[in-house]
């Protein structure tokens, strides 16, 4: 009608009248695509995901600004591992039984110590043995051995690893540090007492039966197992020692850790340190 009339309408009146938004009028959809950068960071996550198939979406991305360089959303993150079915199956929650004891945990370094063993199978030499000692102030690994035997020596030889590693070998400065550990006979053994009342350290047993106590360290045996022993088929002594040594160096350098703000455990002491 307004043609026949000979008026000229614009479109954007038009659209008014219509009640058309005018920002749809001349809209063009358009074609959805990856950026560089999104295919960048996906390869990235799926070589840390490759590498450490046990982190989730908050660990993948501190270490994608570690390893990559890369700063990115932790929720971008999570999107493009949940959109490659890359994330990791989580624990149902329900009821956990908690020991009456105090907690493993500490407030200041070299203050409480722990230690336990656990076991892991290699073809050429049937069941091994992984000691450690970690401070459970930074969740450091700071004595080890990784054995073919379960006995005193070995122990006593992870102790003495942490208190060169801590102290020096100067006596005197260990003096107080408490000693977590099970009721293991090799943990009450003459050679690791001797060594204990050398240093004047004070030796904590848990509850029979309640890991839970001792739950800094058995916490570490747990990632130990998942991301490193379980993930392996051991041919031989040595590839064992020499993977699960090489894993507990990257475990305290460069592992984060969400009690310690998602450092790692020699980062959280440097950091504490400056």
């Amino acid at each position: 009608m307004m043609a026949e009339e000979g008026k000229r309408v614009s479109l954007r009146k038009i659209a008014k009248w219509l009640g058309v938004p005018w920002s749809s009028v001349y809209y063009k959809p358009r074609r959805k695509s990856t950026p560089l950068v999104d295919r960048a960071v996906e390869k990235a996550i799926y070589t840390l995901i490759q590498r450490h198939p046990r982190y989730g979406y908050r660990r993948i991305t501190i270490m994608l600004k570690k390893k990559a360089g890369l700063i990115v959303n932790k929720k971008k993150v999570q999107r493009i591992m949940q959109r490659n079915g890359w994330g990791v199956n989580v624990r149902p929650k329900g009821f956990r039984p908690r020991a009456g004891a105090s907690r493993s945990v500490s407030s200041a370094i070299n203050e409480r110590w722990a230690t336990d063993m656990t076991h892991f199978f290699c073809k050429d030499s049937g069941w091994c043995h992984a000691i450690v000692v970690i401070d459970c102030w930074n969740r450091e690994i700071i004595g080890y051995r990784i054995s073919k035997r379960q006995n005193a020596h070995q122990a006593a030889g992870a102790l003495e690893d942490a208190l060169v590693h801590r102290f020096a070998g100067k006596k005197s400065l260990a003096h107080g540090t408490r000693l977590r550990s099970d009721n293991g006979l090799i943990f009450s053994s003459k050679e690791f007492m001797k060594l204990v009342a050398a240093y004047g350290l004070e030796t904590e047993y848990i509850t029979p039966y309640n890991p839970e106590q001792n739950g800094v360290v058995e916490r570490f045996m747990r990632t130990l197992k998942e991301e490193c022993i379980w993930l392996q088929g051991f041919d031989s002594f040595s590839e064992a020692k020499r993977i699960i040594e090489d894993w507990i160096r990257e475990y305290n350098t460069e592992r984060p850790h969400q009690e310690l703000g998602y450092l790692s455990p020699v980062e959280y002491k440097q950091k504490l340190a400056a």
